[in-house]
């Protein structure tokens, strides 16, 4: 019977906050309320519906100050302050840019040409989160990884990510602009990048969820290009013979991109698809 009423009295807790969220214009409202209540109560799905646990006072409060956050814009992985990337759960904020899917077949891209070798020196170019340092590193622990930003704030949520994991020793991290923190003559095997590649202009057309998060992980300049350009410029020197260069784009890039890449410097040229059929993955290896 106590079950019951727990059910009950946690279904009803749900319904008001899904129908705040949907007031909201929120479009998941309900998977998104479930989310932050669970998250809060610390309750497993099955405990939740079953009425197992229930929410007490101090987590209703800070569902309520969540759901808040929520309905001011605040994207839920902010809310809840962690995101998944490759089955890693990871801490983020408003420092750092939430994983999404389309890295995640940059980084999984990155682990296949990894499998075919070992020791190799991988670099991860504006790490934010870490996800990306982290995923390769949890998949290959043999390879040698650094993972750049040029964000102190940034790098200091991916040092606790890789604490969290258990990681810290595996991992390098360095504040800098792309190369300028390394000799001159430092490269690596693999260079791994998830660059701002949004044109200046459609900042302001993004949702209010994606410009709540940092500006400098999203903008890419007047043309989308301004970090990607001066990356693809500098790379082949900071390659070995036969490395590759990974880098995510954006829609209607490839052109651009594809002419960048001088075939002096690069033996093969690639673009992989996304989930959406839009070329997002550049692939590209050095001539050996």
């Amino acid at each position: 019977m106590k079950s019951h009423k727990r059910a009950r009295r946690n279904l009803l807790f749900l319904k008001l906050a899904t129908d705040r969220l949907r007031e909201a214009g929120v479009v998941s409202a309900s998977s998104e309320a479930e989310a932050i209540l669970r998250h809060y109560g610390r309750i497993e799905r099955l405990d939740f519906y079953a009425g197992n646990k229930t929410l007490g006072r101090p987590a209703r409060h800070r569902a309520r100050l969540a759901l808040q956050r929520r309905v001011q814009g605040r994207p839920l992985q902010h809310v809840l302050r962690t995101a998944e990337f490759l089955g890693i759960r990871l801490r983020v904020n408003r420092d750092v840019l939430i994983p999404r899917p389309e890295t995640e077949l940059l980084a999984e891209k990155a682990i296949e040409i990894l499998s075919g070798q070992r020791d190799l020196e991988v670099l991860d170019v504006g790490t934010g989160s870490g996800c990306i340092a982290l995923s390769l590193t949890g998949a290959r622990a043999d390879c040698r990884m650094t993972a750049l930003d040029i964000s102190p704030r940034a790098l200091k949520v991916a040092r606790e990510n890789a604490r969290r994991l258990g990681q810290s020793p595996r991992i390098r991290f360095v504040q800098s602009d792309l190369f300028r923190a390394f000799r001159k003559n430092k490269a690596w095997d693999l260079i791994v990048c998830n660059p701002p590649y949004i044109p200046s202009g459609e900042i302001p057309g993004l949702s209010r969820e994606v410009r709540q998060e940092p500006l400098l992980a999203l903008d890419g300049g007047g043309d989308g290009l301004a970090v990607v350009s001066r990356l693809l410029e500098e790379a082949p020197g900071r390659l070995e013979a036969g490395g590759w260069l990974l880098m995510e784009m954006g829609a209607g890039q490839r052109g651009r991109v594809a002419s960048l890449m001088s075939p002096a410097d690069w033996a093969d040229v690639k673009f992989m698809r996304d989930y959406a059929g839009i070329d997002r993955i550049l692939v590209a290896r050095k001539h050996g």
